[in-house]
């Protein structure tokens, strides 16, 4: 190992740090993430000082987060068409779970979503993001087909679900 990968590594973490997520950020692989375990990071999470990527304000993301988990149960505004949700969809999703961590456009809406909201709170946004991971925690009905992925069964949904949030909150500046 070269010191420049030992310092980028101390450089992330201590960002991290800052950020208020520094034992949840690694630079290596880790543990895939659980609903459980983003719901604990989410309560540790100095929501009023973290910076996340994108052109969004932390409580816009969270919003964007909760909107996925309740879509989820109540049913996506658009979706891909059938053809594309089983392969470009289905491949996706199965290469996210895979390598135990998602890549997406970090501000791009969920298709026919309402507009993420620009006065909410923080404190609110990541209210409504937990009730809606306790909500999908509890949902005993039938989820709805993912906008991209299609149908997917519950485990897979949650961890679609987990690595999404993962993807959102690892994408910090700092």
């Amino acid at each position: 190992m070269n010191r420049r990968t030992v310092l980028g590594g101390a450089s992330v973490m201590a960002a991290a740090a800052a950020l208020g997520i520094g034992g949840f950020v690694a630079t290596g692989p880790a543990a895939p993430w659980t609903l459980r375990h983003a719901r604990r990071v989410l309560l540790e999470l100095d929501v009023h000082t973290a910076v996340l990527a994108g052109s969004w304000s932390t409580a816009q993301v969270l919003v964007h987060l909760a909107q996925s988990l309740e879509f989820s149960m109540t049913g996506f505004p658009e979706a891909k068409g059938a053809l594309f949700q089983a392969t470009v969809g289905r491949t996706a999703a199965t290469a996210f779970g895979a390598r135990g961590q998602m890549f997406h456009g970090l501000d791009t809406p969920i298709p026919g979503a309402p507009a993420l909201p620009t006065d909410l709170s923080p404190s609110d946004a990541r209210s409504r993001l937990i009730a809606a991971i306790d909500a999908f925690d509890g949902f005993d009905g039938e989820l709805r087909p993912h906008f991209t992925y299609g149908p997917l069964d519950r485990a897979a949904y949650a961890r679609a679900q987990a690595l999404h949030i993962e993807n959102h909150l690892r994408a910090t500046v700092g």
